[in-house]
């Protein structure tokens, strides 16, 4: 379970625990954050954190399978926040070679046009998911995929949050 918009204190909540479950959280404090509750029999490799005040993210590789590796990115941005440094940072996060899924709550509606979109339109990620994601009726939580990766997308509408929650599996060929 995948979780963003985090209300966590780094010094002090990093220990939560969920029976049978490893956590793991990139947190700024209130409402900035991502964090990640994983199962101990999968296998995590090349974890890194970007904790910076505008912006949180976290990439792991599971290489639970090693015919078929790939990297999860979760992100949370506030708004306004500086997109070129987002980008920059995010390079140096990719690694271009295996699949890899990009979620998380973007805080832009999927319309806008910025250095993040023009960005992941060069690495030639495909934004999937098309329907709001906000109470608002906006979409803000988004999910990018590498080329060649397929996923089926599922969303719940959680009773305690005012995001959409988005399931995400993997299309085997």
């Amino acid at each position: 379970s995948d979780l963003v918009e985090t209300w966590l204190n780094p010094k002090i909540d990093s220990n939560l625990n969920i029976h049978e479950r490893i956590f793991t959280h990139a947190s700024q404090g209130r409402g900035k954050g991502c964090g990640t509750f994983s199962l101990p029999t999968r296998k995590m490799s090349q974890q890194r954190q970007v904790i910076q005040e505008k912006y949180q993210m976290m990439s792991m590789i599971d290489v639970t399978t090693p015919e078929f590796q790939y990297q999860l990115i979760l992100v949370y941005l506030s708004s306004n926040c500086p997109m070129s440094q987002v980008v920059d940072d995010l390079s140096h996060l990719l690694i271009p070679e295996i699949r890899t899924i990009i979620t998380g709550d973007f805080n832009f509606d999927k319309k806008e046009v910025n250095a993040l979109t023009v960005f992941l339109k060069t690495k030639m990620f495909t934004k999937v998911v098309t329907w709001p994601t906000h109470s608002q009726g906006r979409t803000i939580d988004h999910c990018y995929v590498s080329k060649c990766t397929k996923v089926i997308l599922t969303r719940h509408s959680p009773y305690y949050s005012d995001h959409s929650a988005l399931c995400i599996e993997f299309e085997y060929e």
